[in-house]
């Protein structure tokens, strides 16, 4: 009889089951499964090099564990096409232990009864509500996992908890009462529940020990806890697999909610990662893919000579003799290595690492006291309450590459290992963060950090939506991150590149507890269209599209953001604890996809000594801003404009108010001496001279960490303020605008203050002033007419100078970028012309400029018309 540890089975919140439950499958189906293992049986005893499972329906059961257990199998294919695989027992399908240079193809797996329960409220108050099981599908009870779905979409509900512990009645007549808990969540009658079972042997598919099995072409509908599970061994592949809700169970009108109660992959202690390539997880009852090794905690250490605890008895030490293992001091983040050379299991440690765990990791949900001394090659000089982990057993090595994740709840993709790819993935609807990676120290002591990964080409789309989560630190589409508190920069040389993130609520991207990432080319859409207090508790800043913390070297460059929803106010946002970035103001930026015309640049119309036609530069001399009568222009020194053409500081209460061809710094705040209650703010001016519909565009201002807050208010002449927004220290934030209809002669301020105190308010900044075109008008006249064929014809519609390798644009503009600007465009919109007045005159571009005046066309907008007010325009002057 196999027996095969039940790993993870009670942190998993599943009830512990032992061979004493009695097995629920007929003897024919118990015997069905036995000849089947008899049969893969024959073929390793023969060492025969394949071997077919004829194709049809097999209800299979055991009173083992395993209900097909598979040992000591090498260089076999195992062909199963055709082959469905019924579990009549609430067990473990199938195991591949110590095995080798397998291949299993071709079947599909599924559980009936299933091991999960489903339905619909029909009545809710505040401490509970019932839920009343769809036809087909049987009752619970027990403290399980509750997950909720929309009715309409059948996706786990914006705005609702998974509830774990809840305690469920069963009322009779079909009807489950369920304890709502302490969270007023956004559940309601009508919504969908489903309801993990109780009492189950996990998983669906184990590999133990096993390396190099491929599985191909297998399909779970259902599992226990797990889907797919490899521990220990190492270098296995997984082709076209895929764990997805199967068909309506007998006498069912719904569709199944849930496909595996937990995972639907998970990766534990690999020598050598797993490749996960070309499939699909949808519907499992936790995350999707994860891949990680085991913390252990340090109970001692005395130069070669260390102690430490595992997390249980089933987990045992999860390394070996020769193995590399790294020492994580927790005050510090530093991380030291050795090499094993001993390991002798001692349980008269056991009850001292339970004092230390119980002292330094209280929040630990395992004991981590199974005792063990090791030999190493050299000392690790850790202290108790320490750390330690096996780079050798994290599945580094892994690949991620042209797979789906969707519609569950916690992580898309979860990696806690190094030298990986995750490329050209879809995740969709994870209720956590999308693509993660972020070690689990201080609960779940899963290890490690991550060094070397590539996460290239993926798209993210509306994860960490789930209700309540101020104390995660993983709720972004991608996420660099660790337990909160953890204090090290331990993640290094990350790449995050080409990804689209996609309806996000909070932050498309966070970068934390790393030093040497890259992040290139990213398109953040659509993000922050909920409100969340998502991370809040754990130093998140929800509004911001990027947040950094306690991070360095960590570079930006051509990413984008679209849509900028109502609840972000930041492009990005590092905290102070940060340092060493680069491109964090010019390396994101809105974009948008209205025609207009650049007619100015700040950067690019900056002049030193006087200032370019159209331009003036001003501080707020005589009076609060918002009035131009308070304005004074500002002097040139040569480089910048300040006070009196002098450098700062000059006299108060300009102080430091200066202006710089790409930066700049604000007077005194309104309550420092010398301020007269006034805040001095420095100001960028520009008059149109053509008649038409206006906006600021491209812009962003940056504000260093370690300062005050800014105040930015964009107004027409004396006007009221048309934009104005706080810009938080570390923030880097888009301010473009949509500035309405201007006549010859109007004014546009862009002010930029200090708060209350002047204190580091150092920022850099750009903007463009642009005129909006009509669509068609490809050189920006004003009109859609015969000109704009021959542009089109000569630069858009075919290949030649100027245009990238493939035709499809100007060269050096993205591919896409110009897609919109087509002959069909035009004549849909010939005879049509801009915002401005027929007798008004633009300066048209010349061609060779063309290509700078159709980016203008697409991008670059912010939160268009959106303003933030205070209780007194008194702090803003």
């Amino acid at each position: 009889m196999d027996v095969v540890k039940p790993v993870l089975l009670c942190i998993l919140s599943i009830s512990c089951f032992s061979l004493e439950n009695a097995s629920a499958s007929t003897p024919a189906e118990r015997a069905t499964a036995q000849s089947l293992v008899n049969q893969i049986n024959a073929a390793i005893s023969a060492g025969d090099p394949s071997v077919t499972i004829a194709p049809g329906d097999y209800r299979i059961g055991s009173f083992s564990n395993t209900i097909l257990p598979i040992n000591g199998a090498s260089n076999l294919t195992i062909n199963a096409d055709g082959v469905n695989l019924i579990a009549t027992d609430l067990k473990q399908v199938m195991s591949f232990t110590n095995s080798s240079n397998v291949t299993f193809r071709g079947a599909a797996i599924d559980y009936d009864p299933l091991p999960f329960t489903q339905g619909t409220i029909v009545s809710m108050n505040n401490s509970t509500f019932d839920v009343e099981i769809h036809d087909g599908y049987k009752t619970v009870t027990g403290n399980q996992r509750v997950i909720t779905y929309d009715p309409v979409t059948a996706r786990v509900k914006d705005g609702t908890v998974t509830r774990y512990g809840t305690g469920i009645t069963n009322l009779g007549s079909g009807v489950l009462r369920v304890s709502r808990g302490n969270t007023q969540d956004a559940l309601a009658v009508g919504d969908l529940v489903s309801i993990t079972g109780d009492t189950q042997i996990p998983h669906g598919v184990l590999l133990q020990d096993s390396t190099n099995v491929t599985l191909q072409d297998v399909t779970l509908h259902a599992s226990t806890a797990f889907g797919f599970f490899e521990n220990g061994g190492g270098s296995n592949e997984y082709h076209n697999v895929q764990v997805v809700p199967g068909p309506l169970p007998p006498g069912a009108s719904v569709p199944r909610l849930l496909s595996s109660n937990a995972d639907a992959f998970h990766s534990k202690h690999t020598s050598v990662g797993p490749k996960i390539i070309d499939s699909r997880f949808a519907n499992q009852g936790d995350d999707g893919i994860a891949i990680n090794t085991d913390f252990h905690l340090v109970g001692s250490s005395n130069g070669t000579n260390l102690e430490v605890g595992a997390k249980t008895n089933y987990d045992g030490l999860r390394f070996q003799v020769g193995d590399r293992i790294r020492g994580f001091h927790v005050n510090t983040g530093e991380i030291t290595e050795a090499t094993v050379q001993s390991i002798t299991r001692d349980a008269s440690l056991d009850s001292g690492l339970t004092m230390i765990r119980n002292t330094y990791l209280p929040s630990a949900v395992n004991p981590l006291n199974v005792g063990y001394r090791l030999t190493l090659d050299q000392p690790l000089n850790l202290s108790p309450g320490d750390l330690v982990a096996s780079p050798d057993r994290n599945g580094s090595g892994f690949e991620i590459r042209n797979t789906t994740v969707e519609n569950h709840r916690a992580r898309g993709i979860l990696i806690k290992a190094s030298d990986g790819l995750v490329e050209n993935n879809l995740v969709d609807g994870s209720s956590i963060g999308g693509i993660v990676l972020a070690p689990e120290p201080f609960y779940w002591s899963e290890a490690a950090f991550t060094e070397n990964v590539v996460i290239r080409g993926n798209t993210v789309r509306n994860t960490s939506r789930q209700f309540g989560q101020p104390g995660q630190t993983q709720v972004a589409g991608i996420a660099i991150t660790s337990d909160y508190q953890w204090v090290g920069r331990n993640h290094s040389n990350i790449l995050i590149e080409d990804n689209i993130v996609d309806s996000v609520a909070g932050p498309g991207l966070i970068v934390s507890l790393a030093d040497g990432v890259q992040v290139n080319s990213n398109q953040f859409i659509n993000t922050h269209e909920i409100n969340t207090n998502n991370g809040t508790n754990s130093g998140v800043d929800p509004t911001a599209v990027v947040w950094v913390d306690h991070a360095s070297n960590v570079s930006f460059s051509g990413n984008t953001v679209k849509n900028l929803g109502s609840y972000g106010d930041n492009l990005l946002r590092a905290s102070a604890a940060s340092d060493g970035l680069s491109g964090e103001d010019t390396g994101i930026h809105l974009i948008h996809n209205e025609s207009s015309l650049t007619i100015a640049n700040y950067r690019n119309d900056f002049q030193s000594n006087t200032p370019a036609a159209g331009w003036q530069y001003l501080w707020n001399s005589g009076g609060p801003v918002g009035d131009p009568i308070n304005y004074t222009p500002l002097v040139s020194t040569g480089g910048d404009y300040t006070l009196d053409g002098t450098s700062t500081p000059t006299a108060n209460p300009a102080a430091y108010a200066r202006l710089g061809p790409e930066n700049g710094h604000p007077g005194l705040g309104s309550l420092q001496g010398g301020a007269s209650g006034i805040a001095r703010s420095v100001i960028a001016s520009y008059t149109v001279t053509s008649e038409g519909e206006y906006a600021i565009r491209d812009s962003f201002i940056h504000s260093v960490p370690n300062g005050t807050e800014l105040d930015l208010l964009v107004h027409i002449n004396s006007d009221s303020a048309i934009h104005y927004d706080v810009i938080e220290s570390g923030a880097t934030a888009s301010f473009d605008t949509d500035l309405g209809h201007l006549l010859n002669g109007d004014t546009i301020y862009v002010t930029i203050g200090p708060t209350i105190m002047d204190v580091n308010d150092f920022f850099t900044l750009d903007f463009s002033i642009d005129i909006f075109l009509a669509p068609g008008d490809y050189n920006g006249d004003g009109a859609v007419n015969l000109a704009d064929y021959v542009v089109w014809r000569n630069t858009l519609g075919q290949s030649g100078p100027g245009l990238a390798a493939d035709g499809s644009g100007p060269a050096g503009v993205p591919d896409g970028i110009v897609d919109s600007f087509d002959y069909a465009l035009w004549r849909s919109n010939f005879g049509a012309t801009s915002s401005a007045t027929e007798g008004a005159t633009l300066a048209v571009p010349e061609l060779p400029s063309l290509v700078h005046v159709l980016l203008g066309c697409t991008l670059y907008l912010g939160r268009t018309g959106r303003s933030r007010t205070r209780n007194a325009w008194g702090k803003l002057g």
